[in-house]
């Protein structure tokens, strides 16, 4: 009923809508966009802890014929938090899809993980104590899984 109408020229076509990250709650966040051959990866400063995890183009997979694969984050301060960890998966064979998820001392299993596609999997830690890391493991040997975009947020 007021003011003056204002138009402007086309650009093209209105894409999503981002929605910005929340930074206050992300304790750890990593892309593995350092994994980029296709040999060992000896871990980052997110994941310093690391055994038989290889580099994926861009993701990691983690074991092999010879050990099961493991990442342990750097110290975390949990503080009596509801803790969730989230990353796309994808399972190396019908045999190997599985992938086990450890916050302070407990543990998690994600069972039936895709094997044509990368598909988000999480799970939730509800009030964890203290400092502490978070362990992504694959249960056995010859269990291979891929992994990447892994977020670690606290309600």
């Amino acid at each position: 009923t007021a003011g003056d109408e204002q138009c402007s020229a086309w650009r093209g076509a209105v894409k999503d809508r981002v929605t910005p990250p929340q930074t206050g709650n992300v304790l750890l966040e990593d892309t593995f966009d350092d994994a980029t051959g296709n040999s060992d990866w000896n871990g980052n400063t997110n994941f310093p802890i690391v055994e038989k995890v290889y580099q994926a183009e861009g993701a990691i997979r983690l074991a092999s014929g010879k050990g099961k694969g493991v990442i342990i984050s750097k110290e975390l301060n949990f503080n009596g938090q509801n803790i969730t960890v989230t990353f796309d998966a994808k399972a190396w064979s019908d045999s190997e899809k599985t992938i086990e998820i450890t916050v302070n001392g407990v543990k998690k299993t994600i069972n039936n993980i895709s094997i044509n596609n990368f598909e988000k999997v999480s799970a939730t830690f509800n009030n964890v104590q203290g400092k502490g890391t978070v362990t992504i493991s694959t249960p056995a040997k010859k269990k291979r899984v891929y992994i990447d975009n892994i977020r670690i947020i606290k309600d």
